[in-house]
């Protein structure tokens, strides 16, 4: 789990991104295990209007970038 993320699975993303992101020129940053499951919610987030989403791919990949894990 990356600090100070919040966990929404890909297939509730479109009824709960509002409670944490409203504004839809917000940055928001996607991963996953593997990048599968957050480039199905990058899908869903653009579709939604959402304009700044950067899949990361999967967690590992995330460590490699720098982001701190718990």
């Amino acid at each position: 789990h990356v600090r100070q993320s919040v966990n929404i699975p890909y297939d509730e993303i479109a009824q709960r991104i509002a409670q944490v992101a409203m504004d839809r020129d917000a940055p928001i940053v996607l991963y996953c295990r593997s990048g599968r499951r957050s480039g199905i919610a990058e899908q869903t987030l653009r579709q939604l209007g959402y304009r700044q989403v950067e899949n990361r791919g999967g967690l590992h990949d995330m460590q490699r970038s720098g982001y701190h894990t718990n």
